[in-house]
């Protein structure tokens, strides 16, 4: 696992680093084209795609990091040609459905530049994660590379577009959408003329499908519960404190994004290792190792945080907004503890023990949901103590589930050699 530690994630922070700027300098940009109604539309509509690649990474993304090490590991070359045929049919086909209706109920309702954008989203949000599929593939045969030159092809070919609308037409928001759909998909023809399997002739049983919504039910509902504790703040917030309340918060939540935009492509690059390679009574001191790591990582960028303190915020948002002090080590804290729950979380993913995941995420909420008085009192201070008291809890609760897994395994292993001895 050194050799992965060292070299992989480095390749996989660099390829979701690409992406992620990539994707940011195309939301810039569309800012600066368009009406601000506009912007607001391709907001909303940028809401749907960001939940179907939450229910894309849960019932295909996810359970394929861990069913290509341990379930499906004797057939992975059909196994992945049944996931990009029959999956990414299936989930492409609902996702435009829902998304066609949802733009369809806003074209009644009178919001046409949301149905626009929604409509757009919901063509293009299946090339999008297609890729995303081919990109993940490569990482699991090792081909990280490919990876890497996915995202990349993206990129380019996203700037090549956005260049030649700019200089020949008008940039607009579904535009911009129509732009992405056209990248991702040079992006998928690169890297499938490329990638390889072995072939196999084995096949993945008939209920494979079956498996990964039996798996992705619980890895759903986690995320679910994840996106309503990190996003829930900005609708309370504007309700007793107002709209720049709700404003500060999500600047909070910007400066700490990249150690989210390492930790989560990290995690899910492991996920396969502690699959395949953790060995029987050993996931607490793989785990530990794994969240010192997270944990240091996320220190060492808060500490610099911290260090610039509010001149950050102004250098990168302008002198109209600020943070106060105490916000930026309270939502440190929170960062610190987010990221070692995240490495707890690795371990029992990869034993398919998802349900655990989501009765952390669920202690999580109730915590925060029992603090609400404390946002009445303190505002965005108090939602912060929150999350940093109820990612604490996480981290703990998390690290004795791993261990409870660790002993019961551990037991199950004496036994079995007292039977056959």
């Amino acid at each position: 696992m050194g050799r992965v530690l060292r070299i992989a994630p480095l390749l996989a922070i660099l390829d979701q680093a690409v992406y992620a700027l990539t994707n940011l300098a195309l939301q810039v940009i569309v800012a600066r084209s368009v009406s601000q109604e506009e912007f607001g539309a391709y907001s909303v509509g940028s809401t749907f795609f960001f939940v179907s690649a939450l229910v894309h990474a849960s019932f295909i993304i996810e359970p394929m990091f861990v069913f290509t090490a341990q379930r499906y590991g004797n057939c992975v070359g059909a196994y992945h040609k049944r996931l990009r045929r029959e999956g990414s049919i299936l989930f492409s086909i609902t996702t435009v459905v829902v998304g066609l209706v949802l733009a369809g109920v806003m074209w009644i309702a009178g919001s046409f530049p949301v149905a626009k954008t929604l409509a757009a989203f919901a063509i293009v949000s299946p090339l999008l994660l297609y890729l995303w599929l081919l990109r993940r593939m490569a990482f699991l045969l090792g081909r990280i590379e490919l990876a890497v030159l996915g995202g990349a092809v993206y990129s380019f070919s996203l700037f090549c577009g956005v260049a030649l609308v700019s200089k020949f037409g008008e940039m607009t928001a579904s535009a911009a959408v129509g732009l992405s759909g056209v990248a991702a998909m040079v992006g998928s023809v690169v890297v499938a003329g490329v990638i390889s399997w072995t072939a196999s002739e084995t096949k993945p049983p008939k209920d494979m499908i079956y498996q990964h919504f039996r798996y992705g039910r619980w890895a759903a509902s986690s995320e679910a519960v994840s996106l309503v504790i990190s996003n829930g703040p900005i609708v309370l917030l504007p309700i007793w404190h107002g709209l720049v309340a709700a404003a500060q918060f999500r600047i909070l939540n910007l400066i700490f994004m990249p150690v989210l935009q390492v930790v989560m492509p990290m995690a899910l690059l492991l996920l396969r290792r502690f699959a395949s390679t953790v060995r029987q009574g050993e996931e607490t001191q793989k785990a530990l190792g794994l969240v010192r790591l997270l944990v240091a990582g996320a220190g060492a960028y808060s500490a610099l945080v911290l260090a610039l303190g509010g001149n950050l915020v102004a250098l990168i948002f302008g002198q109209e907004h600020w943070v106060e002090e105490r916000w930026l080590v309270l939502a440190a804290a929170t960062t610190i503890c987010w990221a070692a729950a995240q490495g707890f979380f690795v371990p029992l993913r990869a034993r398919e023990q998802s349900h655990l995941v989501l009765r952390v995420h669920l202690v999580v909420l109730l915590i925060n949901v029992c603090v609400v008085p404390l946002l009445l009192l303190l505002g965005l201070t108090g939602i912060l103590l929150a999350q940093t008291i109820g990612w604490f809890a996480a981290a703990v609760v998390a690290a004795l589930m791993v261990s409870r897994l660790d002993m019961k395994r551990g037991n199950h292993s004496v036994d079995a050699r007292a039977f056959h001895s």
